[in-house]
């Protein structure tokens, strides 16, 4: 399936443009189907040697929630989001050496965009929780030891949107050379 013209553009663009971070949900929970279409479009992300190396933790149940919430301080949203958690799988990128190991990163932000994308087009908001205890989420969710959380990302249904954020201008961000 190749996606390409005008029309392929405008959309990609649209949902790229309006993707918000979304700290209000409503009291609707995702149903698991929903959530399994985001993450088998996320799958298809790229890594670098194609190590797919992330690995995703979806967490719905309220009790599991308050608890992952209790070791994120970065987790200001109200409502009643999903939890993804995605980890890295150090076994897919340490037999590839140091380098692969670094750019473990990359691959959990690219996947971690593609899902935000997604579940945007899909008329669901995300947002993504950096600050968090690493320890206490990899023993509270009973991850394998090579498998490191790196990222949370809230996702439900947006009570509501906010405002565009302000932008630098392209002229600021951008050198021709």
């Amino acid at each position: 399936m190749t996606c390409s013209g005008p029309s392929s553009f405008e959309a990609v663009s649209k949902v790229v443009v309006e993707r918000r971070s979304i700290r209000a949900y409503s009291s609707k929970m995702p149903p698991k189907e929903v959530i399994e279409k985001v993450l088998e479009v996320a799958r298809w992300s790229p890594s670098g040697g194609n190590v797919q190396d992330w690995r995703f933790v979806v967490v719905t149940d309220a009790k599991l929630l308050r608890a992952l919430r209790a070791f994120s301080p970065g987790w200001i949203a109200s409502g009643n989001p999903a939890a993804i958690v995605i980890c890295s799988d150090r076994k897919s990128t340490d037999k590839m050496g140091p380098l692969m190991h670094e750019l473990r990163l990359i691959h959990v932000g690219i996947v971690a965009q593609t899902i935000s994308l997604v579940a945007h087009s899909m008329g669901l908001g995300t947002c993504m929780i950096g600050s968090f205890s690493k320890p206490a989420v990899k023993k509270l969710l009973n991850l394998p030891d090579h498998w490191d959380p790196l990222l949370i990302m809230l996702i439900g249904y947006p009570e509501r949107t906010p405002p565009p954020p302000p932008r630098l201008s392209l002229e600021e961000i951008t050198m021709w050379r």
